[in-house]
């Protein structure tokens, strides 16, 4: 763990940081960014953008128009979940470390069972999701509809949306941001307390922050890499 935020009734009771990090830094948030991907649909749905129940843009005639924008929320596309303990060598382990398209991969499953009838968390299926907002949005408005209709609104503006090398979000797993605004920005109780010092004896248990190699701020997202996979 590197950074602890304990909120009672909208304020900030408890601040703790592991050594090597603060308030200002951006740490990968792994599957917290599929509630993010979730969160900005539904903002795209509630303007008129998106219908839940519209089939995902397959072509005309391909049987995986079955497949509507509900179940990939819902992680009941039918496709084939090719992550599900395989994702070392396939599936979108190859956007996430191996540089390969996350659309392209999440495309090109296969229809294995009756959408909505099976769960199964898939990575992919959240990156349909978001290929969705593509396709009714556009690319330009593509790239800014993360940071204007959600990250700036609720005073998420360190956040960074990482894209993949073809210009993807890959919100399945991409979202770096810190714990919180920084003091001069956040909207904050008076009575919040300053993070205490970090010590031996509160934080030897932590782990050392994760450094990211090559993510250039932008508005409309960052290029990252991590050092090593982990859960998603």
């Amino acid at each position: 763990m590197l950074s602890l935020l304990v909120v009672h009734k909208g304020e900030i009771v408890f601040e703790r940081y592991a050594p090597g990090v603060d308030v200002t830094t951006r740490t990968r948030t792994w599957s917290t960014a599929k509630s993010i991907a979730s969160t900005l649909v539904g903002i795209a749905v509630s303007q008129g953008n998106l219908d839940l129940d519209a089939p995902l843009p397959y072509p005309e005639g391909d049987p995986r128009r079955s497949v509507t924008l509900r179940h990939v929320l819902h992680m009941s596309s039918g496709l084939d979940p090719v992550d599900n303990g395989r994702c070392a060598a396939v599936g979108s382990c190859l956007s996430y470390f191996g540089g390969a398209s996350s659309v392209a991969g999440a495309l090109a499953r296969g229809l294995v069972s009756q959408p909505g009838t099976r769960w199964d968390y898939e990575n992919y299926d959240t990156i349909l999701a978001v290929h969705a907002l593509k396709t009714a949005l556009g690319a330009q408005d593509y790239l800014a509809f993360p940071r204007a209709a959600l990250l700036d609104r609720i005073g998420m503006r360190n956040t960074l949306v990482g894209v993949d090398r073809f210009g993807d979000f890959v919100l399945s797993s991409q979202v770096y941001t810190n714990a919180r605004s920084p003091p001069t920005t956040a909207r904050t109780s008076p009575r919040t307390p300053t993070p205490p010092p970090a010590t031996a004896a509160s934080t030897r248990s932590w782990s050392r922050p994760t450094t990211l190699s090559s993510c250039a701020e932008a508005s409309t997202g960052c290029r990252a890499s991590t050092p090593s996979p982990a859960g998603t």
